[in-house]
């Protein structure tokens, strides 16, 4: 561990837990650089500048986008990077699939902060770290596998204007709050369709509450 430097990203929209966490690492965990975001926009924008990034501790529920669909992004476009979530959210149910989606490690906000640092250090040695869980899956588990796959594919101003059509904007919407052309818009939205294997909008609607997570709002790191 003493020999590999680390440059880690950590994101999280709240300041006070984030910056708690970036002590705690500069603390306990030699030979490291980081780099802090607040939003999705500043990880996509971090990921694309600075290549030297080895590690994601990321929020699951940030501004930018919903739900997984962070997750489905970040495994299709930075498939190198590991990705460890910091949640404030337990459920089984969010973490398997997480899990699915690639990441490295799940840990609770809740947890103690020894063991938060044990699980980052997990993967930083190449290992992973979740919480105990039951081994039952579900056809609900299937096709949420089926339709992360498929979002995969999307390319990335894709995955912008699939977020802005889950989040129930039209195509004029799309177009000035992504500074494109009507006809891009159109012609990207067209092309989502067919990458989902969906004939309306409203399936992509559909589809992005497949892709909500609920969370409780808590914060750890006592």
């Amino acid at each position: 561990m003493e020999s590999l430097p680390h440059h880690i990203l950590v994101a999280d929209d709240h300041p006070l837990f984030r910056a708690a966490l970036v002590q705690a690492l500069v603390d306990r965990l030699p030979k490291i650089s980081i780099t802090e975001a607040e939003n999705w926009v500043a990880v996509e924008k971090t990921l694309h500048q600075q290549t030297q990034i080895d590690l994601l501790l990321l929020d699951l529920c940030m501004p930018g986008r919903a739900g997984y669909s962070g997750l489905i992004y970040l495994r299709s476009h930075f498939p190198h990077i590991p990705v460890v979530i910091i949640s404030g959210i337990e459920d089984e149910a969010v973490i398997k699939r997480a899990k699915m989606l690639g990441i490295s490690a799940f840990i609770p906000k809740s947890s103690p902060l020894t063991q938060m640092i044990a699980g980052i250090h997990e993967v930083l040695s190449g290992g992973t770290w979740f919480p105990h869980m039951t081994p039952n899956a579900s056809n609900a588990d299937t096709e949420f596998a089926s339709l992360a796959q498929k979002i995969a594919t999307l390319t990335s101003h894709q995955h912008k204007v699939f977020q802005l059509i889950g989040e129930g904007l039209l195509n004029k919407q799309i177009a000035y709050e992504l500074g494109l052309s009507l006809s891009t818009v159109k012609a990207h939205t067209t092309a989502i369709l067919k990458k989902l294997e969906m004939q309306r909008r409203t399936q992509v609607l559909a589809a992005m509450r497949h892709l909500s997570v609920e969370t409780d709002g808590s914060e750890g790191l006592e």
